[in-house]
């Protein structure tokens, strides 16, 4: 089993479980208390499971636009921007987080569960361009020489710029800054629908995690008047979901595109971009014909959590399943995503899903779904 960063300091404190083959915490006191403290105050996360890479050298921007379906040479330095890599038929290989660190230099984040894959795609892809033209241009991994921090809340932004007296980047930005001398990269993206930061600390590993204890020790401490929460994967989970945010290997994967999952949007996926990109012929020629499926959010009427693979029926006849669903604590009661057949997708559609054999009913509503007056990143 592999261990993120702060295994150790975890295993002292937190509830563990296996998430992808990593041991990670799953929860610490609970999964609400931690929800809540990101919800109304800061918490944080360990992330180090999640792939890290520079893509670097000569032609790296025309590399990544040529693969990618987002113009990614507009990006200024320091921008980071979301994307995802496709394949031949459009489906996704997965989504990433790319931050521009200078000319023809990126700093990429994906997902833990793609690690390998992500590092032999672009690994090879860069192989074989080498073959036709000489370039400096190189893949470098940092997965295991790395660690990466979540402090996400509405008061994550004062309580790590007690830590450093450089400001502090605005979203879908990223900087450089030292945090108890210790060099790290600050972005502020998030994947919890509230503000938050990214710290990713270098040259620090599972067997020698001083740098990174450092870090996560001073975050702590600059948290402890806002009574900031180390947090599990539990919360993140709900976070997500309440945010309407797609998890690789449930939401997305090889076999969805961003037609059907509704990431199609501008500037996230751009299918006129002028350059080609892998799964650009398979899409233009899906995109003539609406999708059969699109991805939804439903919330529970009735008493209930539903969880991945459970049906979602009309009338008593399936139209749909289920890829990820909790329990709200916002909302207090079940909220889930899923995909339906498209003429079942409006908001408002009335729907069941099947829990231990019964129907339970439940309403199509749009993200995110907690009142964005209250919650989140733009409220007021």
């Amino acid at each position: 089993m592999k261990r993120p960063q702060l295994f150790d300091w975890h295993k002292k404190y937190a509830k563990m479980f296996e998430f992808i083959g990593w041991g990670m915490p799953l929860q610490y006191k609970s999964i609400i208390k931690e929800h809540m403290a990101v919800r109304e105050g800061v918490g944080l996360f360990e992330v180090s499971h999640m792939g890290r890479c520079y893509v670097r050298g000569e032609g790296a921007t025309l590399f990544l636009d040529s693969i990618l379906p987002r113009d990614i040479s507009p990006l200024v330095d320091g921008q980071a921007a979301y994307t995802f890599a496709l394949n031949e038929h459009g489906g996704f290989r997965d989504d990433l987080v790319i931050i521009k660190k200078g000319p023809d230099n990126y700093f990429i984040f994906f997902n833990a569960v793609n690690r390998a894959k992500i590092a032999a795609w672009f690994s090879e892809l860069i192989l074989f361009l080498k073959n036709f033209a000489t370039l400096d241009l190189n893949f470098v991994d940092i997965g295991d020489n790395s660690a990466t921090f979540a402090l996400q809340g509405p008061l994550a932004e004062k309580t790590l710029q007690k830590l450093t007296n450089t400001p502090l980047p605005r979203r879908w930005r990223a900087i450089k800054s030292e945090i108890s001398n210790v060099t790290a990269l600050i972005s502020r993206t998030g994947y919890t629908g509230e503000d938050g930061f990214e710290i990713t600390v270098f040259e620090t590993t599972y067997q020698n995690p001083e740098k990174a204890l450092t870090v996560w020790n001073s975050l702590l401490e600059a948290g402890e008047e806002y009574n900031i929460q180390p947090c599990g994967l539990g919360a993140r989970d709900v976070l997500r979901q309440e945010a309407g945010l797609s998890l690789y290997g449930q939401e997305i994967h090889e076999n969805v595109t961003p037609l059907e999952a509704r990431l199609d949007l501008v500037p996230f996926f751009k299918l006129d971009k002028e350059a080609y990109f892998l799964g650009k012929n398979a899409l233009l020629a899906k995109a003539e014909t609406p999708p059969e499926r699109l991805r939804v959010g439903f919330e529970l009427t009735e008493k209930g959590i539903p969880r991945h693979g459970y049906d979602l029926v009309h009338r008593g006849e399936k139209i749909g399943e289920v890829t990820s669903g909790t329990f709200s604590p916002i909302l207090n009661r079940g909220i889930g995503m899923g995909y339906v057949q498209t003429e079942y997708s409006g908001p408002g559609t009335e729907l069941a899903v099947v829990i231990r054999g019964k129907q339970i009913g439940c309403k199509i509503r749009e993200w995110p779904f907690y009142d964005e007056d209250r919650y989140g990143y733009t409220r007021k």
